[in-house]
């Protein structure tokens, strides 16, 4: 099966349906409880994709907008899952 989405290919792993290469932060959860079991881990190539917070607003950035970033800057550096 084929399909365009992490969450979709977490799902359908999670039933049974087959393996998915997935960024360890869709599976994190699922692998320490034990419901997934990571595979063919000598062979990841330790790849990783970049997490960019872009404000296409003009002038200073909002409290607000800020205050998320900062939020979840501090969220994926404590986060195992982003490891």
């Amino acid at each position: 099966m084929s399909v365009n989405n992490g969450e979709t290919a977490r799902q359908l792993a999670l039933e049974g349906v087959g393996i998915a290469r997935l960024g360890r932060f869709h599976v994190a959860e699922a692998i320490a409880r034990g419901t997934l079991v990571p595979l063919l881990e000598e062979f990841n190539g330790g790849d990783w994709e970049p997490i960019h917070a872009i404000y296409l607003g003009g002038g200073e950035v909002p409290g607000r907008v800020r205050a998320f970033i900062d939020h979840m800057a501090d969220w994926v550096a404590r986060s195992p899952a982003f490891r």
